[in-house]
């Protein structure tokens, strides 16, 4: 048996279980695509039902939004469970944020797991948003990395070119 058969046959296998539901949706067979939602074949393309079912009252979604499970129940497409979220408030919501009064107040540390006040987290230089860790956590991360042979020995070649680049410039020094 030569590899590209079984290839094709775990992809046949692989596909026609994907498949196999009894489920119909108004009239449309149901399958389920790669990440589990369910989709029906409309106008010679795939359509995920809960998108399906939230435009079909509200209008087209937005660009940069997603319709959001409440319950995170992806086989619950009811109206009343889904909901229009921002890209970046559905990443939130999916990695745990807290959002009281319309404003978000609390996410998780990803090394120590504790859901935490935003004011727990240094704000990064780069992004509107919290660092990833928790100060604690950070300021541990932080002595870990530089007690670390790697770091001590990456550090000394930066000073020491650093410094012979200061040299060859002609500066001194003192300043």
């Amino acid at each position: 048996i030569s590899i590209h058969f079984l290839v094709a046959l775990l992809l046949d296998l692989f596909y026609s279980n994907r498949m196999k539901t009894n489920l119909i949706f108004e009239g449309l067979k149901i399958w389920y695509d790669h990440k589990g939602y369910a989709c029906v074949w409309m106008d010679n393309k795939s359509i995920k039902v809960h998108v399906l079912v939230w435009e079909r009252v509200y209008g087209r979604k937005p660009p940069k939004h997603d319709i959001h499970h409440k319950d995170f129940d992806k086989s619950n497409y009811q109206l009343e469970n889904l909901e229009l979220l921002t890209w970046s408030d559905h990443r939130r919501v999916h990695a745990g944020w807290v959002k009281e009064n319309n404003q978000w107040v609390k996410k998780p540390c990803t090394r120590c797991h504790q859901i935490l006040p935003l004011d727990s987290f240094y704000p990064r230089r780069t992004a509107n948003t919290p660092s990833a860790l928790c100060k604690p956590c950070s300021n541990t991360a932080s002595i870990l990395k530089n007690r670390s042979p790697e770091y001590k020995d990456r550090r000394k070649r930066y000073n020491q070119k650093w410094y012979a680049n200061k040299q060859h410039r002609g500066l001194n020094e003192s300043s």
